[in-house]
């Protein structure tokens, strides 16, 4: 488009060409003004305290949701809930519980985190 009559153009208002993205299954959606979504899903080992990499380092990251679905036939309760969150990754607590017992678990939970990169 024709700015002026000395011939210059302007730049449509799309971001399009400055957002990055990576929509995998552990992926990221990273947004011109700072703003920073990733998340991710995770099946690794029963330990507790257990590290996750995120896809990309965060300046600050200011939430961190988990989901996870069983098959919950005996009334157990099944918990996901982070140690501690850190520019690159998160540590997690995975906790298993019913009638009579109460352990580390094995359950694979899916994880959103918010936060910024600049």
């Amino acid at each position: 488009m024709l700015l002026s009559t000395l011939g210059t153009n302007f730049a449509k208002s799309d971001f399009s060409n400055v957002i990055t993205k990576s929509l995998s299954q552990n992926g990221y959606y990273k947004f011109p003004d700072g703003l920073l979504i990733q998340w991710g899903y995770f099946s690794g080992g029963t330990a507790n305290n257990q590290s996750i990499n995120f896809p990309l380092s965060f300046k600050s990251c200011f939430s961190l949701a988990f989901s996870s679905t069983t098959d919950n036939t005996n009334n157990s309760i099944w918990s996901v809930n982070y140690a501690a969150i850190y520019a690159s990754y998160f540590t997690v607590y995975r906790r298993y519980a019913d009638a009579g017992t109460i352990a580390n678990s094995s359950q694979s939970f899916r994880w959103i985190a918010i936060g910024t990169w600049k």
